[in-house]
Formats: C-alpha cells, structure tokens, sequence
C-alpha cells in the first residue's frame, strides 16, 4: 500500500490539467488490489476507444457524436448503472467497473471521459450533487450527458429534476451545480463515496485506509485528519488517533467541534501517560 501510496502523491503533486484521470482512478484501486495491472486496465480504454472510433465522426456533429459513444458503450459494450447494487463498493473501483461493466454515475463518467478524450471529443465532468455528470462543450454547444442512465442527453429541467431525486431537495438546485470538475476534484468524490460505503458497512479499516488516499490527494486537510482521528482511534491506534486530532486543532483551532476535540486530546494524552 505504501508504494501505492507514494505513486498517486507523485501523481497528483502534477497541475491539475496534466494528472491523468483514468491512471489515479487505478491506483486507488491499487489499495484494495495489490496485483492489479494498470497497463492492462489503460490498454482497454485504448481499445475501447479505438473500437468507438469506427461509430464516432466529427461530421455527424456534437449531438451525432455523443450519441454515437454512448450507443457504443451502453448498447454494444453494456455498460450500465448498477442500480440494484447500488453501494457495492466494487462500483467505484475502475478495474471493477471495466470487467463487470457495472458502475455509479462517477466510474461511468470517468470510462466515458477516457474514451472521449482518445477520440478528441472536448468532455468534461460535472460535479452535480448526488449525480456526477458528463459535459460536452463545443463552440455555441452545450450537451450534459448522464453516463449511468445510459448515456442520455438532459435538459435544464430534467438536470433539476435528478438533482431532485438525489439530494432530496429539487428546490436547491442552481446552474452552478452543473459547473466543470477538475481531475482531483473527480478523484477525491471518487474516495468520499467509497469512505461513505465502508462506513455504511461498519468497514473502519478501508474507511481509513480511504482516508489515507484522501490526506494524499490534499495533505493536511482539517476534515480528514479530524476523521481519520477518530477511525484511528475506535481502531485502538491511541498515538495515531493523537496525532491526528492534535494536526486537526493546529490547522483549525476555531473550529465548532474544537473544545469537544480538546477534551478528547487531554483524555488521549492522559491514555498515554
């Protein structure tokens, strides 16, 4: 894990624009997957693409062009939201996704990225709350895509409408919602929703372990180091669980919760004599 680590620290350490998506998306899947091949995993993509080649044309245009890719993935290739599975934490692992060709709107996203970047199609993804999006914007065209209700195109309103059905709360949606996400952004949702399914399971160690990947992608995150206390110490690492609620209170001393993290900080350091 620890080499697996170090890889995506080198990796993300990139600007944002030259961290490549499909790579990070594999090495945390590397955490959970020692052996895993990330060449193989990159080559499918690249086979993938090439394949989707054949289907898709500039002169078909942006809207012929998107539904092109998504016939090709959804239709011949059956990808598909696994909507009976929904927090499988396989879903949100890329070489999961790729052999089972199941996935969450965030994974179905990141393959129909991959695939559109090889071909040059100008992709993007859209953090929407609760729904990851795809993007495709061209001069004087806008296209939102939904990857995992088979790559259909949404309107404004069917955009506040699956916000709606998301979140719980149609009335909150706003057009910023549908704002472009840079490449850390996509990896770090990518490990909140996995850190969200090991804590659903009661699964503390990979919530950790989530948490580790997260600190790499933003060292010294307040938040993080305050979760990753608290899995430290209902995992009984006392020192670990000191360390981090102690950086937590250096990086946020005003915080809401500072006082109650205190308290636990003198009860720890009294633990430990």
């Amino acid at each position: 894990m620890e080499n697996t680590l170090r890889r995506l620290a080198r990796l993300v350490a990139r600007p944002d624009d030259e961290i490549d998506l499909a790579q990070g998306a594999l090495l945390i899947a590397g955490v959970e997957y020692p052996d895993l091949d990330d060449a193989r995993y990159l080559d499918l993509l690249d086979r993938l693409a090439i394949e989707a080649g054949g289907r898709v044309r500039e002169e078909d245009g942006p809207f012929g062009a998107v539904n092109a890719l998504s016939e090709f993935l959804f239709d011949d290739q059956r990808f598909r939201g696994n909507e009976g599975g929904y927090y499988d934490p396989r879903n949100s692992y890329l070489n999961e996704v790729l052999d089972r060709r199941l996935g969450i709107p965030i994974t179905l996203s990141v393959v129909y990225l991959e695939v559109g970047w090889r071909l040059g199609m100008p992709v993007s993804g859209v953090g929407m709350p609760g729904h990851f999006l795809v993007r495709y914007r061209a001069p004087g065209e806008e296209i939102i895509i939904d990857p995992f209700h088979r790559g259909i195109i949404l309107a404004m309103d069917d955009c506040r409408e699956l916000f709606g059905r998301a979140t719980g709360h149609p009335t909150a949606f706003r057009v910023d919602h549908l704002a472009r996400v840079g490449t850390r952004e996509i990896l770090a949702r990518m490990l909140n929703n996995l850190k969200s399914i090991y804590l659903r399971q009661h699964d503390l160690g990979r919530a950790r372990t989530v948490v580790d990947q997260l600190l790499v992608l933003r060292p010294g995150d307040p938040e993080q180091l305050r979760e990753r206390g608290v899995l430290r110490y209902r995992l009984g690492d006392t020192a670990g669980a000191l360390a981090d609620l102690e950086a937590y209170l250096a990086a946020s001393p005003g915080a809401a919760d500072a006082d109650a993290v205190r308290q636990q900080v003198d009860e720890l350091r009294d633990r430990l004599g």
